[in-house]
């Protein structure tokens, strides 16, 4: 089946208990702030939050590291943690307006002639180029957060 909108889940087997699992979470996570100032240095790298064995979490873009920031949702079961990595719904209902309106564009364009031959070709563009974008992005910042996750843990990801 072929995913139009970019999640990942994998599972991380530690040596660590449960509780060390939250513990070294914690070091890591400050509660989720709205408003950031952009170049402040006073701040964890992640945001979010940990209920019971659950946790959410996201990376705190700074001025070193302005990449797309994907939040990680997890579930401690015992030593290992199962994780999906996924958009934020905001720029989920982004991506399906912008989407569909350029979708529809490119609908309407092969229903009604055009004059400029040109308009056939650079909508599908557009269409290809944003999609890509997205995913490049997505994944770029999944590796990272995965990567962050496996050497906080000093484990491997399944």
């Amino acid at each position: 089946m072929v995913v139009f909108i970019p999640y990942e889940k994998f599972v991380i087997k530690t040596d660590l208990s449960s509780s060390e699992i939250k513990q070294k979470l914690s070091e890591v996570i400050e509660p989720y702030k709205m408003i950031r100032y952009i170049y402040s240095y006073d701040h964890k790298p992640y945001d979010g939050e940990i209920i019971g064995d659950n946790f959410k979490i996201r990376r705190v873009p700074d001025y070193r590291n302005r990449n797309f920031v994907v939040i990680v949702e997890g579930k401690i079961r015992g030593s290992s943690i199962e994780c999906i990595i996924r958009n934020d719904w905001g720029l989920v209902i982004l991506m399906i307006f912008c989407f569909s309106s350029l979708g529809a564009m490119m609908l309407s364009g092969l229903f009604i002639r055009q004059k400029d031959a040109q308009y056939g070709l650079w909508l599908p563009c557009m269409f290809i180029a944003g999609y890509l974008g997205v995913m490049i992005a997505f994944y770029t910042a999944s590796k990272e957060s995965k990567r962050f996750l496996s050497e906080l843990f000093k484990s491997k990801i399944t």
